[in-house]
């Protein structure tokens, strides 16, 4: 093969290389792009009722009985939610 084939071959695959890039690049977009094409959803009127409940969470500690006085235990808010 001769040094015009060879240079030839080596530009056509540089400029293939950079239209595919450039077709690819163009279908790609950044999350922030995205959000902010997004619009929110129409207003709506809320069909169901709201309801009156109790909730709560159920707390697991391990620890040691021994029959003795009374002690105050505290139980320190978890920073989890």
């Amino acid at each position: 093969m001769s040094r015009n084939a060879k240079l030839a071959v080596i530009t056509a695959v540089l400029v293939a290389a950079t239209v595919g890039g450039f077709f690819a690049g163009r279908g790609l977009q950044s999350p922030a792009d995205a959000a902010a094409q997004t619009a929110a959803p129409p207003a709506s009127l809320i069909s169901v009722p709201a309801t009156t409940q109790v909730l709560s969470s159920d707390v697991i500690v391990r620890g040691t009985v021994r029959f003795g006085g009374p002690r105050t235990v505290r139980l320190a808010p978890s920073e989890l939610s």
